[in-house]
This record gives C-alpha cells, sequence and structure tokens, in this order.
C-alpha cells in the first residue's frame, strides 16, 4: 500500500499570485519508517533546538521570520531547504512526486470533491477500485511527511510563479513517469497559453511522436501539412 501526503504552496484567494500548487509524495507502507527517521535524524543535526519542535516549511525557512530559522542568514536558510529536500531526491527509488500547478483563473475543482467523484466514478483510466477514503487533514508539526510535501510544493512553486528552478531541478526526477511522459506533474492552465515546462512539454513531445506513427494515407496527410 501506498500512502500519499499532500501539501500546497500559493494563496488560492491572494490576487498577485498567478499559481497555486498542490504537491505531494506517495511512499510504500514499509519505506515511510525510514524517510521519517531520516528527516528526524536531519533535523537533530542541524542543532537548533530541540528536532521535535522544528518544522521543515519552506516559505518560512526561506523568509526567516520565525524561530528557528530568524536566526540564520538568507544564504543558510537556503541551503538547509536544499539539504531537505534531498531527503526526497535521495530517498528509496520507490518513492514518487506528484504536482498539480494551477493557473488559478482556470481551475476550480476542490480536492475532497474530485477525490470523491474519482471515487465514486471513476478516472479517463478505468475505475479506482483502491481508493478508500476523501482527502484526511493532519497538522503539519504532527507529520515528517506532510512537511517534506511542503518543502515539494514549495519548490514546484517558486519555479512556476517565479522562475526559478534551483530547488525544482533537486526533484524533478522524483517526479512518476512513464515513456518521456511527466505524468506525474501536471500544469492546468489556458489550452491557448504557450508552455516550455517539463510537464507541458513531455506531453508535447509524445503527441508529435504519436502523429508521426499515424500509419498509411492518415500519415502521408499529417506529415505533409507540416510547413
Amino acid at each position: 500500500m501506498y500512502l500519499l501526503y499532500l501539501d500546497g504552496s500559493g494563496s488560492v484567494r491572494n490576487p498577485n499570485e498567478r499559481h497555486f500548487v498542490l504537491a505531494g509524495i506517495a511512499v510504500f507502507e514499509r519505506q515511510i519508517y525510514h524517510l521519517i527517521s531520516h528527516s528526524d535524524e536531519f533535523v537533530s543535526s542541524l542543532d537548533l533546538g530541540d528536532p521535535h519542535e522544528i518544522e521543515l516549511h519552506g516559505s518560512v525557512m526561506a523568509n526567516g521570520r520565525k524561530s528557528p530559522w530568524k536566526g540564520l542568514r538568507r544564504s543558510e536558510r537556503l541551503e538547509l531547504i536544499q539539504r531537505s529536500l534531498a531527503l526526497i531526491s535521495n530517498a528509496h527509488r520507490s518513492v514518487r512526486a506528484f504536482a498539480v500547478v494551477v493557473d488559478k483563473s482556470h481551475y476550480e475543482d476542490a480536492l475532497q470533491g474530485l477525490a470523491r467523484r474519482f471515487r465514486e466514478e471513476g478516472t479517463r483510466w478505468g475505475s479506482l477500485l483502491n481508493l478508500a477514503e476523501v482527502p484526511l487533514f493532519v497538522d503539519s508539526a504532527a507529520s515528517r511527511l506532510i512537511q517534506m510535501a511542503d518543502l515539494l510544493a514549495w519548490a514546484v512553486w517558486r519555479r512556476y510563479e517565479q522562475s526559478d528552478t534551483a530547488y525544482f531541478d533537486l526533484v524533478v526526477d522524483r517526479f512518476d513517469k512513464e515513456g518521456g511522459v511527466l505524468h506525474g506533474l501536471v500544469h492546468r492552465k489556458n489550452p491557448e497559453d504557450a508552455c516550455l515546462c517539463p510537464a507541458c512539454l513531455s506531453r508535447s513531445f509524445r503527441s508529435n511522436a504519436n502523429q508521426d506513427e499515424v500509419p498509411g494515407p492518415q500519415r502521408r496527410t499529417a506529415l505533409g501539412r507540416r510547413k
């Protein structure tokens, strides 16, 4: 069994932000203990106080407004974010990342309603027979793996909102993929808007490849329309 830990980054109601990100990590049941242990060991090694009181939270670490991060230089805080993300990039190969990047003007589905519809009606891939529940919410301070999801969401948000790839690049290889397509990373936007992000590019390459593989007369017609 896999458990999916989700968190968001960006503000749905902030008109000054274009994107909202919902991201998470899927962890196989036998790897949960190990990932939590590695996270706890990392936090303890920082020697910033009681590790049980320290939360790995991307935006809080970046702005340094709260303890224990406010006593550190910005360069130190950003380095610690990168080291925290390494917990994901260096995790067991079964740990996979997922994220949906939402252009807020083009997406209105509620998380619980979407999950309920998936369970009751299925998806475009068929019925989901092993989805037992709608999302259950927990305080991030009580869960290291929710904190990992927060860091992932923040890294993805920085890439799309601020064009800052320094953190996203550390975890991009963890997104679930098959056949060159990043199925684990989805960019919900206006279809008419051009985008060169990894999620959109991987789907564009697949579409072009499928067009090239059209057999017989249809293939010649498709190729003949190219300029």
